[in-house]
């Protein structure tokens, strides 16, 4: 349905090397725990310069495997990778809830929700906005 909005435009590109540009809303879903944390810390940097005061920044990412839930998503991502189905991808590096929020707030992200029906089985989701 957005693919014929005139308000969005998808981009696919490295987001570790691509400059962002400006905008309302970014959405960093199942990407990032991809990258080691000096990586994912970047990638989180990038997006935060990028959202316009007033923005919302929607983040998802699994959980690391410290419950039964993550302990069979890092196995699936592990079989998948092996399969060669994340090309590209070394192995996941999921990172607590904690240093995500924390790496958020640096970049001047305040939490907004953390809505469970985006953070079935191992994932974690957050909902963050910039203060105008």
């Amino acid at each position: 349905a957005a693919v014929d909005s005139r308000n969005v435009r998808f981009e696919r590109r490295d987001i570790l090397e691509w400059d962002y540009p400006m905008a309302d809303t970014i959405v960093l879903v199942d990407v990032l725990h991809y990258w080691p944390w000096d990586r994912q810390r970047l990638a989180i940097a990038k997006a935060c310069a990028a959202l316009r005061p007033g923005g919302t920044l929607v983040f998802r990412t699994t959980r690391p495997a410290d419950t039964r839930r993550g302990r069979i998503a890092a196995w699936c991502d592990r079989l998948q990778m092996r399969f060669g189905y994340y090309r590209g991808a070394e192995r996941p590096h999921p990172r607590p809830r904690g240093d995500y929020l924390q790496a958020f707030q640096a970049g001047g992200l305040r939490l907004l929700t953390e809505p469970p029906e985006l953070a079935s089985g191992s994932n974690l989701a957050m909902i963050l906005g910039k203060d105008r």
